[in-house]
């Protein structure tokens, strides 16, 4: 009984040392996909999309990254599993690829963010998701997953990887180019100093009065031209 029990304490403890050994997750470093040359937009491991695909994409971002500096990385891959990734989920899967690639570490304070965003499809494991590199994407959260639903999970379910691919390109080009757009109509009022801004507020301000103060229409009684009876003729 006293043998059976020495077995027993050897086997927990050697089970124990074995998954201290063992990695259970992909850390910082183990990603083994290189980083994307500069000018290099699409990273297409999984062979899901044409040299047709590709190009467009290419273009797409190359004329978005000239007109607002934002920049859309799309990647596919066979699997997690395939590329350090194994018990990672694919939100960790695509932080690690923006960690490592970019630097870029979203969150309250950071200064490692990368004006970008990434798409990443994971093809046997049926997964895809929009990974934000900075705060001026994220905001953009609640549009991220219309374009999942009705892009990439529709195209995707029909096996039109390529048409959901390009897709979610042209619609994150689309939220990028309006939000730019709305910049340059709108002034930078951080650069502006106290008297700007003072002059500003008062200036708006006296619109606002003028335009909800009551003026008095003018009767014809107040008037100083001569009055004109209903018939056509002056007084007597």
């Amino acid at each position: 009984m006293e043998r059976c029990y020495l077995i027993f304490r050897f086997f927990v403890a050697g089970t124990f040392l074995l998954s201290l050994m063992s990695p259970s997750r992909a850390t910082a470093g183990d990603l083994a996909i290189p980083k994307p040359q500069k000018g290099e937009f699409v990273r297409d491991l999984a062979d899901l999309l044409s040299e047709e695909a590709e190009l467009r994409i290419q273009q797409l971002v190359q004329q978005q990254v000239a007109t607002t500096g934002r920049t859309i990385i799309v990647v596919t891959v066979e699997s997690m599993a395939a590329h350090g990734g194994e018990g990672l989920t694919i939100e960790s899967f695509a932080k690690q690829f923006l960690k490592e690639w970019f630097g870029a570490e979203r969150g309250k304070g950071s200064q490692s963010e990368w004006p970008g965003v990434l798409l990443l499809v994971c093809r046997d494991d049926r997964q895809a998701i929009i990974e934000p590199g900075d705060d001026w994407w994220a905001k953009n959260h609640t549009k991220f997953r219309r374009i999942m639903d009705n892009q990439i999970i529709a195209e995707f379910k029909s096996g039109r990887f390529e048409t959901g691919m390009v897709e979610v390109v042209e619609s994150l080009n689309h939220i990028a180019q309006r939000k730019d757009l709305l910049k340059a109509l709108l002034p930078d009022f951080s650069r502006l100093g106290p008297k700007e801004r003072f002059s500003l507020v008062f200036g708006l301000f006296f619109l606002l009065i003028w335009f909800l103060y009551p003026r008095q229409p003018v009767s014809a009684d107040d008037s100083d031209g001569d009055s004109v009876d209903s018939d056509g003729d002056g007084d007597d």
